[in-house]
């Protein structure tokens, strides 16, 4: 739930959950600005990325399903960057490192976040 600012956010469920057994699944795109929220299904690959216009910070609150989500950061152990801390929430992919993930992110994923580093360094 975004609190201030706003956020872009997507994600892609398990294939063929949506398509047919062949067929990806599509990446489900969208916009949450103050006091709007989203749920990402469970299993699914997601982002949330401050896509603001101008740049501004923003505030958002995450909850998990259960002391153990069982989740798997997917853009950390290919990049090195370490694993998740012992709560299982995972570490920020700082600016510096995304070249070092950009090459096993999704395509979405890499896109939404070459267009806010162009804008906003």
């Amino acid at each position: 739930m975004v609190i201030d600012g706003e956020i872009d956010f997507g994600f892609m469920v398990e294939l063929g959950l949506l398509g047919g057994p062949i067929d990806p699944s599509p990446q489900v795109d969208g916009k949450l600005t103050k006091y709007q929220g989203t749920l990402f299904p469970q299993g699914s690959v997601h982002f949330q990325i401050n896509n603001s216009p101008d740049c501004k910070p923003m505030t958002a609150v995450a909850t998990l399903s259960s002391d153990d989500p069982g989740m798997t950061a997917i853009l950390q152990q290919p990049a090195g960057v370490g694993p998740v801390n012992k709560t299982m929430v995972p570490r920020q992919v700082d600016l510096d490192e995304w070249e070092m993930v950009k090459p096993v992110a999704p395509p979405g994923i890499v896109k939404v976040v070459d267009a806010c580093i162009a804008r906003c360094k």
